[in-house]
């Protein structure tokens, strides 16, 4: 069993509060990453920031309170079934020293890359692991009717794809934030326009932003928010394989296509990390 240290990313970017939204958001988009660690002054790990809280809260502007509590493991502990899930269900876990201070954090990526994209794994196959049931969007689907459809299955990362079926792209919460930053609708003068916060409040004006949010979403593609795909995954592929591309891609889900590009399914990253909890490479099934 791997000890969380060998799997740990330590020049993760991180926050130091107080900080600005803007500054955050700014941070989290060149990260590319779904979260990130926030500290105070002094190195001491408060807690993560995710895209998703700050698409649920667009205009909280005290960064504090959106950040999480979400409890440090200690970079010496085992890579064990509990935090493996934890890594399968939020996408990451952050590492903290004895002292209390950030020591850094293990994202999806980190784990395939460095447990996953290994010689033991070369001639275990992948198709133990494709799946036919996930998320697949027509790139035309108005923005606004996908994101919601990805909200009500729990996922975090779909495909797109086109009439060909042989294009594809993906989405997450990051492409979101991002396209929403680019574009931002001052809740602010809806508000003060519609009488909100003397009738309402805060939780009208939330409500006023989300529905001209979707106003303009639903005007626009969701292809146009999604991130090429530029790695396919074959059926000749190993789990190293797979895992390697995924870390190319830094995706979470990627298409698995025929020789003549059919498609025929997908490899979730979540899909590879069971093989941690699950099996040893001794008792996995080698390629022949």
């Amino acid at each position: 069993m791997l000890k969380i240290e060998q799997v740990l990313a330590v020049e993760t970017p991180k926050l130091q509060i107080p900080i600005g939204r803007e500054a955050a958001i700014a941070a989290l988009l060149e990260s590319g990453l779904p979260a990130l660690p926030v500290v105070d002054a002094q190195g001491r790990y408060i807690g993560g920031l995710t895209a998703e809280a700050l698409l649920q809260n667009p205009e909280e502007e005290q960064v504090g309170v959106l950040v999480s509590d979400d409890k440090a493991e200690p970079a010496t502990a085992l890579l064990g079934n509990a935090q493996i899930n934890t890594i399968q269900r939020r996408g990451y876990i952050f590492v903290s020293n004895g002292e209390g201070k950030l020591s850094g954090a293990t994202y999806t990526r980190d784990v395939l890359k460095k447990a996953l994209a290994r010689k033991e794994f070369e001639r275990v196959p992948i198709t133990p692991k494709i799946t036919r049931k996930f998320p697949l969007i027509w790139g035309k689907t108005p923005s606004n009717i996908a994101w919601r459809s990805l909200g009500f299955l729990d996922q975090s990362e779909a495909l797109i794809t086109d009439d060909s079926m042989s294009n594809f792209r993906t989405v997450s919460a990051v492409n979101l934030l991002r396209a929403i930053t680019e574009e931002k609708i001052s809740i602010r003068e809806e508000a003060g326009a519609a009488g909100a916060e003397e009738e309402w409040g805060v939780e009208g004006t939330q409500i006023i932003y989300m529905d001209k949010l979707v106003l303009q979403l639903s005007s626009k593609p969701i292809e146009a928010f999604a991130s090429a795909v530029r790695q396919h995954i074959l059926l000749s592929d190993s789990v190293a394989t797979v895992a390697a591309k995924m870390c190319t891609e830094n995706a979470r889900l990627l298409p698995v296509i025929n020789t003549d590009r059919t498609l025929v399914g997908a490899v979730a990253a979540n899909d590879l990390l069971d093989l941690m909890i699950t099996s040893s490479s001794e008792s996995l099934q080698p390629l022949n």
